[in-house]
């Protein structure tokens, strides 16, 4: 009976592990071998920009990784071509960019995707985050968690980057998983959702309980970067708020902004997006003074005018100009810096 119960139950656990590696191939199609890949599903660039760096060559190509939001993603914008193309043609030497920029996603995104690049260096990275953290900040004290746990999106990619166990055993994570998108499906959890921030707690957005978290994230990723040996780039985030701006008025494209791509209302209100900025390009002034990184302040630099912008943050193409502009010197005196080397 004891040998029985013992099979049985070694049985039923094999067949949990079973039921748990098929329900994450739902998500990504390699997981039944390596349930650890359940991380691409919320990453799919980080898998596309490894599996390149494995089979590209150097051959004295100068690499540089973007970290940030959308402002920096080939939807958004062409930086990533522009800084391709001017620094190929001033230096007159191959560059590569890879860009793991996308939309809506925080520093804590970029600590994640950054971890998991390995050990084969960069010969810049860059960071640009500044807007999309303005959205955590709508949560009551008590809600708000230093790893954006609040948000539920996080809660995913947490549970993940948590479990030591997931590359052997699928089924912890299982659980996790689906415990969290079920209180997810029946209302049951009391986060921020990833559509508009909740009305009743636009109030509390004015309290920017964000930058604690923010400079923990950019400082782990300073600290990774260190250890690497890359040299690393932070910028001020720029930003424009049109003159009475109003949800009307941007949809009636009415207001000093070009294509009126992105509502505001995406991240908060002007005062409490405005806010959450300015708190973030502090924690970056200060950083970068401190720990003697490569620094660029894009906020000072770039005006407020429709030519440059197409909403509160993305650039049109002559913004995208400008932009790129502004990172020269900075891109110029680290590749000079890696052929001393």
């Amino acid at each position: 009976r004891i040998l029985f119960s013992i099979v049985l139950v070694i049985g039923m656990l094999l067949f949990l592990e079973a039921v748990s590696r098929v329900y994450l191939c739902r998500f990504d199609r390699g997981a039944w071998l390596h349930p650890e890949r359940i991380i691409y599903r919320f990453y799919p660039r980080l898998e596309s920009v490894a599996y390149e760096r494995r089979q590209e060559t150097r051959d004295g190509v100068v690499e540089v990784l973007l970290l940030g939001g959308s402002v920096l993603n080939v939807e958004w914008s062409a930086i990533d071509a522009l800084i391709a193309e001017r620094l190929t043609r001033e230096l007159r030497r191959p560059v590569r960019v890879h860009n793991l920029a996308a939309a809506a996603h925080t520093t804590r995104d970029s600590l994640l995707k950054y971890k998991r690049l390995g050990d084969d260096p960069f010969d810049l990275v860059v960071v640009y985050h500044g807007i999309n953290e303005t959205r955590t900040n709508h949560a009551p004290p008590d809600v708000f968690r230093d790893d954006y746990g609040h948000y539920s999106w996080y809660r995913f990619v947490n549970a993940i980057d948590r479990d030591r166990r997931l590359p052997v055993v699928a089924l912890p994570y299982f659980v996790k998983h689906a415990s969290i998108a079920m209180r997810d499906r029946f209302g049951w959890s009391n986060v921020i959702p990833t559509s508009d921030p909740r009305p009743e707690w636009l109030e509390h957005g004015l309290d920017v309980k964000s930058a604690r978290p923010f400079r923990e994230n950019l400082s782990a990723i300073l600290d990774l970067a260190e250890s690497r040996g890359e040299p690393v780039l932070l910028m001020t985030f720029a930003s424009y708020v049109a003159e009475g701006y109003a949800k009307e008025a941007f949809e009636a494209l009415e207001l000093d902004y070009t294509r009126h791509r992105s509502p505001l209302r995406w991240w908060g209100t002007p005062e409490t997006v405005a806010a959450g900025i300015r708190a973030h390009n502090d924690v970056i002034r200060d950083l970068a003074a401190t720990r003697h990184t490569l620094f660029v302040d894009q906020a000072a630099l770039i005006p407020g005018e429709r030519r440059i912008y197409n909403d509160v943050c993305h650039f049109t193409v002559a913004g995208s100009e400008l932009f790129v502009d502004n990172m020269m010197d900075a891109l110029r005196e680290v590749v000079e810096t890696t052929d001393a080397r």
